[in-house]
């Protein structure tokens, strides 16, 4: 009998990231905790005030086709909070998804470079991230782990999909947001993959998916997997020889 061999830890890491079902990492990075006030820092009183006008300012948007109006009215109104409450981590997020409205999703674009859709995304994560001094670090509120997980699932669409655009055409590095200049496209891709990754971990199902997707070590099973049932299938005469794909 063949002596067993013993994994790495680097194989360990490998294997569990191929063969992961939710294509994450198996120890979640938070916990919830019902006890925890909803946003460190914001009193109960005051933060149901600021959802009331939140929820009143957003409710436009449900509408299939919203009007460009109502939308800037919004964007007008989520403004207000933040001004009134910067640390309302809500409102910031829920702006950058009112002005993705209107800017679409495309960093790339000179119109999505001159919104504030990213750096909103930024400031919500920073201050939905934000843990009260009496509770352990990686533990978060209900409310914290869903604004975190819509934000991080967000932020990694956007950059995403402006690594997919600079790979296309690389001179739209220019238009991309001070904050991402000098970035190229396989990095844009490696920071929305540890967002998608945060994402899930926070809860977001479309989130798993992506980071399943972007994967690194999966997609290089993938192709193995792929050449493998290309070489098969010339060998059984099903392909021909010549054809390369």
């Amino acid at each position: 009998m063949a002596a067993a061999t013993l994994l790495s830890c680097n194989d360990k890491n490998v294997l569990s990231a191929l063969f992961d079902s939710e294509g994450i990492p198996s120890k979640i990075t938070s916990s919830i905790t019902e006890e925890l006030p909803a946003l460190p820092g914001i009193l109960p009183s005051t933060l149901r005030e600021l959802q009331d006008r939140e929820t009143k300012a957003i409710k436009s948007l449900n509408a299939e086709s919203p009007a460009r109006q109502q939308i800037e009215d919004t964007i007008q109104e989520l403004s207000a909070i933040i001004q009134s409450i910067p640390e309302y981590s809500s409102a910031w997020n829920n702006r950058a998804q009112a002005i993705r409205m209107i800017v679409g999703d495309d960093l790339t674009a000179p119109v999505a470079a001159s919104s504030t859709i990213y750096l909103d995304l930024c400031q919500a994560i920073q201050l939905a991230a934000v843990t009260s001094n009496s509770s352990p670090r990686s533990s978060v509120s209900p409310l914290q782990r869903r604004i975190l997980a819509s934000a991080f699932t967000h932020r990694a669409h956007l950059l995403y999909k402006a690594s997919k655009s600079i790979a296309q055409d690389p001179s739209k590095r220019i238009s991309l947001q001070a904050e991402l200049q000098g970035v190229d496209s396989d990095m844009l891709e490696k920071m929305a993959t540890s967002d998608f990754r945060q994402g899930g971990n926070y809860g977001n199902e479309i989130a798993k998916q992506m980071a399943v997707k972007l994967n690194p070590y999966a997609k290089l099973c993938g192709e193995i997997v792929r050449e493998a049932m290309i070489n098969d299938m010339k060998e059984s005469g099903v392909m021909p020889s010549h054809i390369s794909l």
